[in-house]
């Protein structure tokens, strides 16, 4: 029996006495509920001095060990439970979990699944998960021997979740498998980013690679936990990798809390605070924080570079951990295109790693993959060159925790941790630009119908140019659509990701009439004849095929653009056939949403099947699409004196084939 039912026990037992030595009370309320307040409150006290998770025992995976400063985010909930609730409802606290029958997203209790030629099967025993798989560290000849082996973490919850199995040492060991939590099913590992393909032959070798190049303690530990110290012991054993608590708790934000939780243990310290207003000192808190310090809480996860003490020799065996309101450039090393030449340091780096720059950033040096929102947003103007209470914050948007006001479910803010009206409206933008504000200088400014997408700020200035998670996902740089920039990187432009019917000749007439700057290159007969989204789709590079695969599939653009017609089905049919697994995932989610088009009999159709198998299905849909009869075909998009057919089918000819690989 645990403490807490001891103790409920006792204040239970107390209460029957109570009323065994006054029996004319009866079974009046009053004492039944002094009662049940004493039990409550002596079962809050314990699990508030009972650490979430007993670690003292644990040997098969990384601990949870509260040294130095940190106490973990129990400590926090007594006084603070409204931030305790809305951070239990986060997605950042479940980044990284122990394996419990209540944590994990996928059925583990009795699963098999087909992946990389290989068979993964799964159980439950009690409480416990476990996985049967084919060894990926046997070098031998034949077939690898299986191994059976306890599941004991997983990353992620949101979208995706992947698993970590023990060898009976601290060390966390990869399941080359992703659960899409949408979906309901596991994908290989390697289907879920934007990866080069790889030949069908060569997946079953490919297996132990990807199972040992995944490294938890190298990679994942360091955004995906709190206090995270990976280490490997100098003398051969196990890893004694340790973290102060998985997911990204209370401290990963605020610091450590030791002199905090001490101090404020005296109820007076709290109560003069409550009375001023006044900062406490022995915590951080990011909204309180000058600039860009604030900025940087979020910014040791959500920007691209380096642990310092990875690239600097001179730190080299020593552990750097952030602290929230310290400098970031402490502990980690951006990576800023524009500023690489002047830093010999980052040049080093670079250079050990010559693809590294492609696989983040557009040639322009703007962020192209998901979670590096940060490094977006410290190159716009707005973060620039803002001042005091104009200057653009993560916090211009975002909030860690909702409000009292807030009258959002959690679930519903934990998607974004937006504050309220910042998906729908252009509140963020109106609080610097009021001149904006109002629908008739909105209308003026954005030549769009106050309320429609086109007169949404974001939409034009903070389009979906960046990949991550299997879809689109807004930039964070904030700057002005420039189809000189669209040219030179090949970046989709944000007019043509509304206007996917539209080429990139019509959107730089209506920027010149509207805004007086006439376009200062000469755009090619497809730019100027052939819609760009169609044009990306056809002959662009595997990453803007994506893009523009995701916009196909979004509400505004699907309204704007005619896609009830059958056009842009057609076009998805297309992608379901690209070499590139996350093309066409993104092709087929897209195909799904299509007006009309839905019931083509998509379920049949798996985006990781062999390619026999993929292509035969596309057939199949291809025959029902024309049964369908679409109003309007690609070919009629086309503004060409040449034969639309055979234009196209050039444009096909030319795809962009180089590699792209995005590490997201």
């Amino acid at each position: 029996m645990t403490t807490e039912l001891i103790l409920t026990a006792a204040a239970c037992a107390l209460a029957v006495g109570w009323l065994a030595r006054n029996p004319r009370k009866g079974l009046s309320t009053g004492p039944i509920a002094a009662a049940c307040a004493l039990a409550a409150g002596v079962w809050a006290g314990a699990r508030y001095y009972q650490p979430a998770i007993v670690e003292a025992d644990v040997t098969d995976r990384p601990a949870q060990v509260r040294e130095g400063d940190y106490v973990s985010s129990s400590q926090c909930q007594t006084c603070h439970p409204r931030e305790y609730a809305s951070w239990q409802a986060s997605w950042h606290r479940t980044m990284t979990q122990v394996v419990t029958p209540d944590r994990v997203a996928a059925d583990l209790d009795s699963a098999a699944v087909t992946a990389y030629g290989r068979r993964f099967e799964f159980y439950r025993i009690g409480d416990d998960f476990w996985v049967d798989m084919d060894d990926p560290d046997y070098r031998g000849d034949g077939s690898a021997p299986r191994i059976f082996r306890r599941i004991v973490a997983s990353t992620g919850s949101h979208f995706q979740q992947e698993y970590w199995y023990t060898n009976g040492n601290r060390k966390l060991n990869f399941i080359p498998l992703t659960y899409l939590i949408e979906q309901q099913r596991f994908v290989p590992y390697w289907s879920v980013f934007l990866r080069p393909p790889l030949p069908e032959r060569l997946q079953p070798m490919h297996y132990a690679g990807i199972v040992n190049a995944v490294s938890w303690e190298a990679n994942c530990i360091n955004c995906h936990t709190t206090g995270p110290s990976p280490r490997v012991a100098d003398t051969p054993g196990a890893p004694v990798t340790e973290v102060a608590e998985f997911g990204i708790a209370c401290e990963a934000c605020h610091g450590g809390g030791a002199e905090h939780v001490a101090i404020n243990r005296n109820p007076i310290r709290r109560f003069q605070l409550q009375l001023s207003d006044a900062a406490d000192t022995t915590i951080a808190n990011a909204t309180r924080l000058a600039s860009p310090l604030s900025d940087q809480v979020c910014g040791q996860c959500h920007s691209v570079g380096f642990p310092r003490e990875a690239i600097d020799k001179s730190l080299r065996g020593q552990r750097l951990g952030f602290q929230p309101g310290e400098p970031l450039s402490r502990t980690r090393k951006l990576v800023r295109v524009a500023a690489i030449a002047g830093d010999s340091l980052l040049q080093q780096a670079l250079r050990a790693s010559p693809d590294y720059l492609e696989t983040k950033f557009w040639p322009d040096g703007e962020v192209r993959v998901s979670g590096r929102e940060y490094s977006g947003m410290i190159e716009s103007p707005c973060f620039a060159r803002g001042e005091g209470a104009m200057k653009m914050s993560c916090f211009s948007c975002h909030e860690m925790h909702p409000d009292e006001e807030d009258a959002r479910p959690l679930d519903e803010w934990a998607n974004h941790q937006l504050k309220p009206a910042m998906r729908e409206t252009a509140a963020a933008c109106i609080g610097c630009h009021a001149d904006m504000s109002g629908a008739r200088a909105t209308a003026t400014h954005t030549h769009h119908e106050p309320g429609s997408s086109g007169s949404l700020c974001q939409n034009c200035h903070m389009p979906y140019t960046t990949f991550g998670l299997l879809k689109a996902m807004r930039t964070h740089k904030v700057d002005v659509p420039s189809i000189e920039r669209s040219m030179a990187t090949g970046r989709p432009h944000a007019c043509n990701l509304c206007h996917l019917d539209r080429s990139l000749q019509w959107t730089a007439t209506y920027l010149e009439r509207w805004y007086g700057k006439p376009i200062e290159v000469e755009l090619t007969e497809p730019q100027r004849s052939v819609p760009a989204a169609l044009h990306d789709a056809l002959a662009g590079d595997a990453g803007q095929r994506a893009l523009v695969a995701w916009a196909m599939g979004w509400p505004p653009a699907m309204a704007i653009s005619g896609a009830e017609s059958g056009w842009t089905a057609q076009v998805l049919l297309g992608l379901l056939a690209d070499p590139y697994d996350a093309v066409r995932y993104v092709a087929f989610e897209s195909l799904r949403r299509q007006a009309g088009f839905g019931e083509l009999g998509l379920a049949d159709y798996d985006y990781v099947a062999p390619r026999d198998k993929r292509k035969a299905m596309i057939r199949l849909l291809r025959d029902r699409l024309r049964a369908a009869d679409p109003s309007r075909r690609a070919a009629d998009l086309v503004r060409s004196k040449r034969d639309p057919e055979q234009f196209l089918s050039e444009l096909s000819a030319r795809r962009d084939d180089r590699v792209v690989s995005l590490d997201e």
